[in-house]
């Protein structure tokens, strides 16, 4: 999701359809086909599950951590569909999830805790899904 600058309202980026259950508590996303990472890989529903699972964990201790709080579930729903369950219904969810970024699985699928934590936090050459590639940064220190 992102948000759209006019109207301010959250919009699909790397989702092609997103439907809301009647309970107002699982929205479904239907992720667009043509989508890659920036090395060239298909960006996957296993990437969308991954980052959330990490995002959940508390051993990984994420800042983003608490926009995780009131999902109860992530899963695939079929081919190139994820599905997001929460705790009750929430009128800002598709909002809050303009605010995480979608992490690419294989970059660190072989890690875990406090490996994983330290090499998230350190990541310095980001590969997104955007227009924009990561050239080059300076760390402030």
């Amino acid at each position: 999701m992102e948000i759209d600058p006019s109207t301010r309202e959250p919009v699909p980026s790397l989702a092609s359809d997103v439907a809301v259950g009647r309970d107002g508590r699982s929205y479904t996303f239907t992720l667009r086909p043509d989508l890659r990472w920036h090395d060239g890989n298909r960006v996957t529903v296993a990437d969308v599950v991954w980052t959330y699972s990490i995002l959940r964990d508390p051993a990984i201790g994420t800042p983003l951590q608490p926009y995780a709080k009131r999902i109860s579930a992530v899963v695939a729903a079929g081919p190139g569909r994820v599905r997001f369950t929460l705790d009750e219904p929430y009128s800002p969810f598709l909002a809050r999830l303009a605010t995480v970024p979608i992490v690419p699985r294989g970059a660190f699928a072989r890690l875990q805790g406090e490996r994983l934590r330290k090499a998230l936090l350190a990541w310095k050459r980001p590969v997104g899904t955007g227009p924009f590639r990561w050239a080059a940064g300076r760390q402030k220190l």
